[in-house]
C-alpha cells in the first residue's frame, strides 16, 4: 500500500513529551546564552537585535512544538524546527561577529535537531553543521572556531544518542520483564487454580465412589439372587436379561471415572516406574469424554499391554491436553481419533482431529510456552508446551502434521 507524502499520522505519545521536555531544557539554555551575550556585546555592538532574535528563536519554537508539529506531523516539524534555528541562529553570529557565546548555539542546534529520535535526525544534524559552516565562513567566522565547534557538536549529538539508545533498550527490557512476570503470575494463578480444582475432584471422587460401592454390590447381589431363580416371573425376565446387566455397565463406567479422577488428582513422586500406557491412554479417553459438545465425537483404538517407563500422571495429563486442544479446536463439531499402537521399538500415539487445522507459522510457535491461538481468558498457551516438555523428559518426540482446511495430527513416539 503506497501512503501520500502529504499523508498526516496520530503522532506517537513518547517522542511528543519528549520533544516538549527537550523544548523547554533548551529555551532556558538559549535565553542564558542570549542574555549573557547581549550583555558582552553592548548596545552600541548589537545587544537589542541579539535580543529580539533571542525572543523570535523562543517563540518559533514554541510555535512548532505546540501547534505546528501536530498540523504537519513530527518528522516534518523538525525539519522546519532545523531551518528556523539555522537562520536564526546564523544571524546570531553574524550580528555578533561570531562571538565566542554565538559559537555555543552550533551544538545547542545539533542536538536539538537530533534528540529525540526523529525520523532523519542524521541529516538534519548534517544539514546544521553544513549551513553553520558556510554561514560563518561568508560572514567572516573563523576556521579554527568553526573546527573546534563543529567536533563537539558531532560529539554532543553522539552521546546523548548513545545514552538514549541505552535508556530505550533497558526500558524494553524492563517492559519484557514485566510481561514475563505478568505472564508467570498467570500461570502460577492458574495452577493454583487446577490444584484445587484437582483436590475437589479427587473429594468428589472419593465421595461418589463410597455410595457406589454399596450400589454396585447391590446389583450384583439382585442379578445373582434373580438368575438364580428358577421360576422367575415375566415381569422380571428382562431385568435379569437386559436392565441389571445394562445397569451393571453404567455402574462400571462410573468407577473408572470415579477412580481416574482418584488417580490424576493425587499427587505422584517424581519417579519414573513401570507404566501400563495403555491403562493410563484409556482413563485420559474415558475422562475426556465427559468434555464432549454436540456434534463431537472421540474414537479411540487403544493396543493392550503396552508398557513404558515414566510418570503415569504426566502422560495421562498429556493425552488429556492433546485432546482437549483438539475439541476446543472443533466448536462446530468433528472427529478426534486416538490411537495407540507399537511401532517397532516405539509406542507409538496418535491424536488427530477433523477441525480447521493450522497454518505453518502458527505451527513454528505452538509447543512455546504462553502461545495461543484462542481467545483472551479461554487458555494462557502452557498446554502443547507442558505435553512437549512431558515427551521431551520420557525420552519421546513428538511431530505435528496440519494445514489449514484438513486437521491437526499430532504423534508421540516413546521408547518401549
Amino acid at each position: 500500500m503506497t501512503v501520500p507524502a502529504s499523508a498526516t499520522f496520530p503522532l506517537p505519545a513518547r517522542p511528543v513529551r519528549q520533544a516538549r521536555q527537550l523544548f523547554i531544557v533548551a529555551n532556558v539554555f538559549a535565553t542564558a546564552v542570549f542574555v549573557a551575550l547581549a550583555i558582552e556585546l553592548g548596545v552600541a555592538r548589537g545587544a537589542w537585535p541579539v535580543t529580539a532574535l533571542g525572543a523570535v528563536d523562543a517563540l518559533g519554537n514554541l510555535l512548532i512544538t505546540t501547534s505546528l508539529m501536530r498540523r504537519i506531523g513530527y518528522r516534518r516539524a523538525e525539519d522546519v524546527r532545523a531551518g528556523f534555528n539555522l537562520v536564526v541562529l546564523g544571524a546570531v553570529g553574524w550580528i555578533s561577529h561570531w562571538h565566542f557565546l554565538a559559537w555555543l548555539f552550533v551544538p545547542f542546534a545539533t542536538s536539538l535537531a537530533g534528540v529525540p529520535k526523529a525520523p532523519g535526525g542524521g541529516q538534519r544534524v548534517a544539514g546544521i553543521l553544513v549551513g553553520f559552516a558556510a554561514l560563518a565562513l561568508a560572514t567572516g567566522g573563523g576556521r579554527t572556531e568553526l573546527a573546534a565547534f563543529a567536533g563537539l557538536s558531532l560529539f554532543v549529538y553522539l552521546l546523548i544518542r548513545a545514552h538514549l539508545d541505552f535508556a530505550e533498550r533497558m526500558l524494553a527490557e524492563r517492559d519484557e520483564t514485566l510481561v514475563a512476570l505478568t505472564r508467570a503470575q498467570e500461570l502460577a494463578l492458574s495452577r493454583d487454580r487446577l490444584a484445587s480444582i484437582g483436590r475437589l475432584a479427587a473429594g468428589i471422587a472419593h465421595e461418589i465412589n463410597n455410595p457406589m460401592c454399596f450400589v454396585t454390590a447391590n446389583v450384583d447381589d439382585l442379578l445373582a439372587d434373580l438368575r438364580a431363580e428358577p421360576a422367575l416371573s415375566p415381569r422380571l425376565a428382562p431385568y435379569r436379561d437386559e436392565i441389571l446387566p445394562e445397569t451393571q455397565g453404567g455402574i462400571a463406567r462410573v468407577n473408572s471415572i470415579a477412580g481416574d479422577l482418584r488417580r490424576f488428582a493425587r499427587g505422584e513422586p517424581a519417579v519414573f516406574t513401570d507404566v501400563d500406557l495403555s491403562d493410563e491412554i484409556a482413563a485420559a479417553v474415558r475422562i475426556a469424554r465427559t468434555q464432549l459438545r454436540p456434534r463431537q465425537t472421540l474414537d479411540a483404538t487403544i493396543a493392550p499391554d503396552l508398557r513404558v517407563h515414566g510418570l503415569a500422571r504426566q502422560l495421562g495429563q498429556a493425552t488429556l491436553n492433546l485432546i482437549g486442544n483438539a475439541l476446543d479446536a472443533m466448536a462446530d463439531g468433528g472427529t478426534v481419533t486416538v490411537t495407540l499402537a507399537r511401532r517397532g521399538d516405539a509406542i507409538e500415539l496418535v491424536v488427530a482431529d477433523d477441525g480447521p487445522g493450522m497454518s505453518p507459522e502458527v505451527q513454528a510457535h505452538i509447543f512455546e510456552p504462553f502461545f495461543t491461538t484462542k481467545a483472551p481468558g479461554q487458555g494462557v498457551g502452557m498446554g502443547l508446551a507442558v505435553v512437549h516438555g512431558v515427551v521431551t523428559a520420557h525420552r519421546g518426540q513428538i511431530e505435528v502434521d496440519s494445514a489449514p482446511g484438513r486437521g491437526a495430527r499430532f504423534t508421540i513416539r516413546l521408547p518401549a
